[in-house]
Parts: C-alpha cells; structure tokens; sequence
C-alpha cells in the first residue's frame, strides 16, 4: 500500500504584520489546487494577545487548533505539533500551518477552522470555540491528450467524468466524431461529453477539407483520327502520320500539349501526368505535325466532362479517343484517442479494537488517509491508527487511479480512568476549569447531587466538600476530586444566661476553643461558665475542617456589689481599682464624684455604681447619712487644721492613741502610735485626709486638710 505524500513542516514568515489589526492571516486566501497535482502551501497566522468586551479587557494565555477540514486527498500540520498544536500568545504570537498532499477531487470548498480559545475569564466563563472558513477551489487537470485531429481535456478520471474536446483544424468542410460512448457528432466543435460508467473509451474522429472526389487525367488515346493524309509530307497517306494532342480547359487555354510521335500510325497512346481536374468540360484535339513545307493537318476534337470515369468518345468524323481518368474519394484527416474512466475502490471495512483502543481495516488500498470529524488526521496514512480522541472516525481509500471511497464513520468513544475535572474556587465560587469539554454537569456536597446545581459554575450556600460529576457527549462520566468550602460569613451562635454561655448551633461543629477577650481558656466543652466579666467568645471546627469564630459576647457578674465603707461623714469604696466611678445622692449622680471617695455634706441617700472596662455597672448598697452626726465635734480635733507639717490632736486625755490616715479612696498612707499627741503630716501631698483615730478600742474619724509646704 503507497501512502500519500507527507510534505514538510511549515516556516513562519515573522516578515509578516497585519494591518490594522492585532491577529491576521497571510496569505488570507488559500491559493486554487489542481486536481492530481501535488499541493504544498504554508499560512503564517498572528495571534491576538487580548480583545475587550464590554469595556473589560480579555487577555488569551492559549489558542488550541482542534481541526481543520480539508478536501481528500490533503492532510496539515502544525508548526507546534509537539505541544497538540496548542499556542501561547504570550510566548510567541506567530505560528504556522502547512496544507499539503495532492487533491483528489474537483470542486469548491470551505476549509473549516476550528480553535478553543482560553482566556483571563475562562475560569468563570469556560473556553470559547472559535471558527472560521476559508474559500478553497479545486479545479480539474486541465491538461490536454492531443493529436493531429483534436485535443481532449480531462480525458481520464473516476466516475463519472466529463471530457472536452477541441478541434484541432478548423474550417473543414465536414466531420465526424464517435465519442465511444454511444454518442456522434459532426459539429466542427461538439459539446462535452459524459462517460458515467468504469471503461475504455475509444474516440474516433475524421475531418474532411472537400466532399468531392478527386479527378486526375492520367492517359489519351487516340484510337482514329482523320484530316492527315492530304499533304506531300504524309505522302497523300502512304505514309504514317506524326500525331500529338492538346488538352485544353473550359476557357481554351491549354493544360497540355503532348510530345511528336513521329511517323506513328493511330491508335497512339499518350501517358498523362495526373493533371487534376476540374468540374467543367475538357476538349482534346489531335494534330498533324507537317512540314516544314506545309502547316499541321487538324485531325479533329473531342469533349470531355472533368468530373467523370474514363471513357471512350469518338465524333462523326472519324475521331476515336479513350480517355483514362483516375478517381480519388475524399480523403479525411483521421485521428483518434483513448478516454479512461476509473472504477472506485470499495468501501473500507473499519472495525475499533476498544480493549486496545485501535482503528484498523482489513480492506486493501493504494492509499489510505484516516479522518476525524471530517479533518484528515496528520501522517495516519497506514491500515491503523490510535485514536486519541472521543468522536467519529473514518478512512478514505484511494485507488492508483486517485478515485476514493469513504467509510461509514464509526463512534470511538474512549473514556479517561485516570483523568478528573479541575476545579477552582474563590470563596463561595467554584468552577470548572475544562468545561468545555463536557455537556452535562452535576455538582454534590458530601456526595450527595445538589438541585437544579447543573453549571459549570456554583456559588456554595455553606461550607461543605463539594465535587462535579462531568459527562462529555459520548457518556464518558468524569469525577472531581472534593473540594473544601469554608462559609467565612459563618459564626457559631452564642447563647447566655448570667454566667452560663453555650453555643446555640452546636451540632454544626465537632470541637470548640473558648476565650475571654482573646485569651485562651481551658474548656473545650460546647458550654461555659463565666468566673469573671468579660468578652467571651469561641473558635469553632465543623467536619470539613473549617474554622469559624463566634462574635464576643459580654458577661456581666450579675452577683457583684461595689463594697462600700463610712468613715463619719467620708463614704468610700474599696473595690475602686479597674473601675469607673459615680457616687450618687438620692438617686441622682453627685457632680464631679468620680473618685473612689466622697464627703458626704449633707443629708440622703448616698450609693455608688461602678462600670468596668467592659461595660459592665454595677450598684453597691444605699447608705443613708444624717449631718447632724457629724464627727467632728469640740471634744476631738486636730490642731492646727488645715496643717502644713504637724498637727496636735486635742481633746483626748490618753497618751498612747494608735492613728491612721487615709487618702479619700481609703488606701491608708500613714499609721503609727502618738506618744505625744502630734503628727507628721509634712509627707502628704495637699487634700483631704481621714485621720482614723483608736480610743478605747473605738475607731474615730477626724477629717484632715493638708496644704502647700
């Protein structure tokens, strides 16, 4: 089996730059084949790197040549076919293609393209197909079988063919053709002819200049002539004449004047040189010669037709002739030549090996080419071939002749164990990347199909393991590997009462992580309880792994009141460090009474409410105060009051008296025993003080004002 021609790879012209145009084709047209003829014709292409649509710019990462369908008989290949005919613009925005091999069939086509274009969007919107097609023609062996007669065009070809012929001798007077095919003609240029079935046709052909006879004079005899013997050179007829003729035309000129026989009686014969003649009257005389005394004796004339048979005539006066004529038919110019017509070859018989995935027939060829979709398959030219593809495929057989046959198409249908779709995801988006390639979808979570989830994109509505399951046309069912959603809008929901928390939604999570105000604590339990105020909140992990953080929640120690203490007419707290302070006077905030203490200076109903840095107030106990009990009092004071460094307390008869002195928020500053009644007060800052005082076991307060130094 011969194989078709394989022609080389294509060269890229990078000479080339479209005009006005990003991408671009050169030549943009396929130059006209020749049927039979060997076909070789590159294409440098230019490629887009981007294109805008909508106002959003599109940038192209890959162009892939998926098929290109070409008339039987030629074949193309790629400057990349290395990579799959796959091309990166950004790499290198030439390329090249090369349509080779030699034509089998006449006519005019569509060279079909087709391209899968990937671009900056195709995760989102999957690959575009793009196609295109280029006008292609052609046209029949117009060379020529000539002979002296007529020339044929396209004389030999497969059934059925149609064969011109051109007369090679013009402005003849008549013709006759026989085609062979049961068909005449005798037209000077007869119409094409149509031979419909496999044979040998033989073509006759004649063409004539005249369809008259040829007439030619080739000989006179002069059987009987008189006139010669009445003068003294024939001896008044004892002796013999000296006879010759003339022969002249219609018009009286003469053709021919023979030699002297001398002395030669009749009959005489003269021999004619194959004077042609023509269609009128001829007359030949006999003559005398005599002399040189007296002139030529006149024997007598006779007529002849030019066209007509030899011929004796003779006159009335004694005159004989036979005259021989020599009569030629007609004589054509005659040629002819031989019109083949080819049988094709049977239908290849195509069988698809599925456990070791190969095509291959049994039939025999001259040549064979295997076809997908239609796009001859680059260099698959032998009774196999390994099919790479899902799809229809096909052989083309071709006889030694150049008549083909094509198979029935046969569905191969290979489905990839080891391949799985791509997914990406971004957020709750997940999409497929190669989605071009199927046309039924279906998304699952956790195995199990979603409703109506049946694109090649889905926006999750909740953390989960998410996969596709993808079916191409050929029911080749494709599984992804599950991907991980995590919902970062999920938070576990904190429930409260008091100090107890929990989380709500529970169920949704396998462990917890518990914290207060960002800090860990040890419970990993779905509830708490609070010990203290605060922020609470929890980390959270579902089964898929996702992590989730709970929004703080806040905790108050509803079982909290502020301590609070009377020093006579001073009311303070000791639980003042952390918090905020309002001291209140029935019920009603006391301005500027932030502080950890304050003096009450006059009657009600005195109350503190702390706040801690979280927000959280809290109301100590109501203490009602009478200003009529004041501590101070004429029996028990401090002198001098306000003090600068010492004071002397008055009033008191005991010489040992243990003391105290508190700042306002009650932290005691300065304590000791007085031996003589007086107290260094020089150490204090300027303010108020509460001198506690111990008499008989009696804590007394004195209200102290220390001024500058």
């Amino acid at each position: 089996m011969a194989a078709l021609p394989s022609l080389a790879q294509c060269t890229i012209d990078y000479s080339y730059n479209p005009v006005g145009a990003n991408f671009g084709l050169s030549p943009d047209t396929l130059p006209d084949a020749v049927q039979g003829y060997v076909y070789n014709q590159d294409l440098t292409f230019v490629l887009p790197l981007d294109t805008t649509d909508g106002g959003l710019t599109v940038t192209f990462t890959d162009f892939h040549i998926v098929t290109i369908n070409l008339p039987l008989g030629l074949t193309w290949q790629c400057s990349n076919y290395a990579n799959g005919c796959h091309y990166d613009p950004t790499a290198d925005q030439y390329g090249c293609v090369n349509i080779s091999g030699i034509p089998l069939q006449t006519g005019s086509y569509n060279v079909d393209v087709v391209l899968v274009a990937t671009h900056s969007l195709s995760s989102l919107a999957g690959t575009e197909t793009v196609s295109f097609s280029l006008p292609f023609e052609v046209l029949p062996d117009t060379s020529t079988s000539n002979n002296a007669g007529f020339s044929m065009i396209a004389g030999t070809g497969c059934s059925p063919i149609q064969v011109s012929f051109i007369n090679n001798n013009p402005g003849m007077a008549s013709y006759l053709w026989d085609f062979g095919n049961g068909n005449m003609s005798n037209a000077e240029n007869p119409a094409p002819q149509i031979y419909n079935n496999p044979g040998t046709y033989v073509v006759n052909y004649e063409a004539h200049s005249t369809t008259n006879s040829s007439y030619f004079l080739t000989n006179i005899e002069v059987v009987s002539a008189n006139g010669w013997d009445g003068d003294a050179e024939d001896g008044f007829g004892l002796l013999n004449p000296d006879p010759y003729i003339k022969i002249l035309d219609q018009s009286g000129s003469v053709i021919f004047s023979s030699t002297v026989y001398v002395d030669q009686n009749f009959p005489v014969s003269f021999s004619i040189n194959n004077i042609q003649l023509l269609n009128q009257n001829y007359t030949i005389e006999v003559w005398d010669q005599d002399g040189p005394f007296t002139a030529d004796d006149f024997c007598g004339s006779l007529s002849f037709p030019g066209f007509s048979s030899s011929s004796t005539i003779t006159n009335g006066s004694g005159e004989t002739v036979n005259y021989t004529i020599s009569v030629i038919p007609p004589q054509p110019i005659t040629a002819s030549d031989t019109v083949n017509v080819y049988s094709y070859p049977s239908t290849a018989n195509i069988v698809y090996n599925s456990v070791n995935n190969i095509l291959h027939t049994d039939s025999s060829f001259f040549g064979m080419q295997w076809y997908y979709y239609n796009s001859p398959i680059p260099n698959a030219t032998d009774s196999f071939v390994v099919p790479a593809l899902s799809g229809f495929y096909s052989l083309v057989g071709i006889s030694e002749y150049g008549c083909t046959s094509i198979s029935d198409d046969i569905l191969v249908v290979i489905c990839d164990s080891a391949y799985q779709p791509t997914l990406q995801t971004s957020g709750m988006d997940i999409w497929m990347l190669d989605s071009a390639l199927y046309n039924d979808v279906q998304w699952h979570s956790s195995g199990f199909p979603l409703l109506g989830a049946n694109f090649p994109e889905y926006t999750a509505s909740g953390s989960g393991a998410y996969s596709i399951t993808a079916t191409d046309t050929f029911g080749c069912t494709y599984v992804s590997n599950e991907v991980i959603i995590c919902d970062q809008n999920q938070q576990p929901i904190l429930g409260v009462n008091g100090m107890d928390l929990w989380v709500s939604d529970s169920v949704n999570y396998v462990s917890f992580y518990w914290m207060q105000s960002g800090g860990s604590l040890a419970n990993s339990s779905p509830d708490h309880f609070a010990t203290y105020a605060g922020l609470y909140s929890v980390q959270t992990e579902d089964v898929f792994g996702c992590e989730y953080n709970s929004a703080e929640m806040l905790v108050c120690d509803e079982d909290f009141e502020p301590n609070i203490v009377v020093f006579n007419d001073v009311i303070y707290t000791t639980d003042s460090i952390g918090y905020s302070m309002q001291w209140n006077l029935n019920g009603s905030p006391i301005v500027s009474a932030t502080n950890s203490a304050v003096l009450m200076s006059q009657s009600g109903s005195y109350s503190l409410v702390i706040t801690d840095q979280y927000g959280c107030s809290y109301d100590s106990e109501v203490i009602n105060y009478n200003s009529l009990s004041s501590l101070d009092n004429s029996a028990l004071f401090l002198h001098p009051n306000p003090a600068r460094q010492f004071v002397e307390l008055n009033g008191v008869l005991m010489d040992n008296v243990i003391y105290e002195i508190r700042n306002i928020s009650g932290a005691v500053l300065q304590q000791g025993e007085l031996n003589d009644k007086m107290i260094d007060v020089s150490v204090l800052s300027p303010g108020v003080y509460i001198v506690r005082l111990k008499i008989s076991d009696q804590w007394q307060s004195v209200k102290l004002l220390k001024l500058n130094y």
